[in-house]
């Protein structure tokens, strides 16, 4: 029986060791440093997570990738620090910013995964949404969209102090 429960057992401490990495921006204006456990990091990474290995092997050391916690557990193991992609919609994929009700489910999500996941030890920082700036000509630009961005950072911030947060641009 001991030898079943054993184990587990070391299994249960291993896992009850990892701990979330404390993450700050420090610095004043034109002087920003990141830093992971009080020291200066610098990322070098890719976005993506197809081929992990070979970001590793390419001397990377961060991958932006979604939030699931296998991608994170690969990450992990490969001694890659994961820029976390949130969900978050675009209103060029049909997204409407002006529903209320839509924004405030999307923010309640965001803040759902980021409960669930800012424990594990590979989370560098949290990225809201992909390149929500970028709205064809078809469509009027909506800044709701920022306002919405905001609110789900500041909820981030309420529940995990310890890791910054950021959204991609994608327009010039």
């Amino acid at each position: 029986m001991v030898r079943k429960i054993l184990p587990l057992l070391i299994l249960l401490l291993l896992i009850s060791s990892l701990e979330a990495q404390q993450v700050k921006i420090s610095g004043e204006s034109n002087n920003w440093q990141l830093l992971v456990k009080n020291k200066p990091f610098f990322i070098k990474g890719v976005v993506g997570n197809s081929w992990p290995e070979k970001i590793k092997l390419y001397g990377g050391n961060s991958t932006r990738i979604g939030w699931k916690i296998e991608g994170l557990d690969e990450a992990y193991r490969l001694g890659l620090n994961a820029l976390v992609n949130l969900p978050a919609g675009a209103e060029r994929n049909g997204f409407d910013y002006n529903d209320t009700a839509a924004v405030r489910k999307q923010t309640e999500r965001i803040v759902q995964i980021v409960k669930e996941t800012k424990n594990h030890p590979a989370v560098l920082m949290w990225s809201i949404g992909n390149e929500l700036d970028f709205i064809p000509p078809t469509l009027p630009y909506n800044l709701k969209v920022w306002d919405a961005v905001n609110e789900a950072a500041r909820a981030i911030k309420a529940i995990d102090p310890d890791h910054p947060v950021m959204t991609v641009i994608g327009t010039s």
